[in-house]
């Protein structure tokens, strides 16, 4: 290799989007040590994910190929042990190549070229994920669901807690012992945090960070209008969402966090079935806005939403 090869230290943490980062222009989250790192560094501002799920996403930045050409379609997909990965490349280059934290490999192989792994995995390495399609969409194999949104909040201890607890824990063991070996080997050290994943569950001290009326409107809200409107192209179904969206932001202005999760995916579609099948049995006469009873209830709740909005914001000093 010519010259002494340097050392990497490759950190990664799981679903955290770009846009929330203040080297991004985020004017509320606070990431001191990421900014650190990036005034002291490079920051790619053209560097995507290339697949919109965690195991994909990860065999596809281990391989440098994307997930379909390598059959990686969802998290019940095998990561088969005949890729060729990073790990492998830079074995071959000399590096010692240790992996510790998650990386969702599915199937026997849990090395994929790492000579060495220090923790487990924070995911089955199963197909356990593996879809049901007899039993339909709404069957979620992972058991993932809004119970994680709604149910946010402080803790004391949390499962991703602990075990991003071990990680750093083994890991920061883990350099201490290779500056004191004296093989002359340099070393390729990925450490893979499980948080900010779901369940948004931190702990009281991270909570405390943030006050409550600073938190930006959902931005992602509209992404979903866009999202919705591409796939039923239809301005009523669009003109619902957003309604129904912005009365669960005014509901959670006045300190009720699960409202608008409730509203958005319960309330919501069942509002904008019926007035579906209003519009239908009246022939596309407007009139059936006022004259069915959910609708009344809807302009209800709407109008209870703006005057919540109103007086929320009188409150917040500044906005007077």
């Amino acid at each position: 290799m010519g010259a002494r090869a340097p050392n990497i230290l490759f950190l990664m943490s799981d679903q955290m989007g770009a846009p929330v980062l203040p080297i991004h222009g985020h004017p509320v989250c606070q990431t001191p040590h990421i900014e650190a790192l990036a005034d002291s560094g490079v920051v790619f501002d053209s560097a995507y994910c290339n697949y919109p799920l965690c195991a994909p996403a990860r065999f596809s930045m281990l391989a440098g190929r994307l997930a379909p050409s390598i059959g990686a379609f969802d998290n019940a997909s095998e990561f088969t042990a005949d890729t060729p990965t990073l790990a492998h490349y830079l074995s071959l280059l000399g590096y010692r190549t240790i992996l510790c934290g998650k990386m969702h490999f599915i199937g026997p192989d849990q090395l994929h070229g790492f000579e060495e792994r220090l923790t487990t995995d924070v995911y089955p390495a199963s197909f356990s994920f593996l879809p049901d399609w007899e039993k339909g969409p709404k069957w979620i194999s992972s058991g993932t669901d809004l119970s994680s949104v709604v149910e946010a909040g402080p803790c004391l201890r949390s499962l991703q807690i602990d075990y991003d607890d071990e990680v750093e824990f083994f890991a920061t063991q883990k350099l201490f012992d290779l500056a004191r070996d004296d093989r002359d080997r340099p070393f390729f050290l990925c450490v893979s945090f499980t948080q900010p994943h779901s369940p948004y569950t931190p702990g009281q001290e991270h909570w405390d960070r943030y006050r409550h009326d600073d938190i930006l409107f959902p931005i992602v809200l509209v992404l979903c209008v866009y999202g919705g409107y591409a796939v039923n192209n239809n301005l009523f179904d669009i003109l619902v969402m957003m309604l129904i969206g912005l009365l669960g932001f005014g509901m959670l202005r006045a300190n009720i966090p699960a409202a608008p999760f409730l509203i958005a995916f319960v309330l919501g579609p069942l509002l904008e079935d019926n007035f579906r099948q209003s519009l239908l049995l009246s022939h596309g006469s407007l009139d059936i806005f006022v004259r069915n009873e959910i609708c009344w209830i809807f302009w209800c709740l709407t109008v209870i939403a703006v005057v919540l909005i109103i007086r929320r914001q009188r409150k917040i000093p500044g906005t007077e």
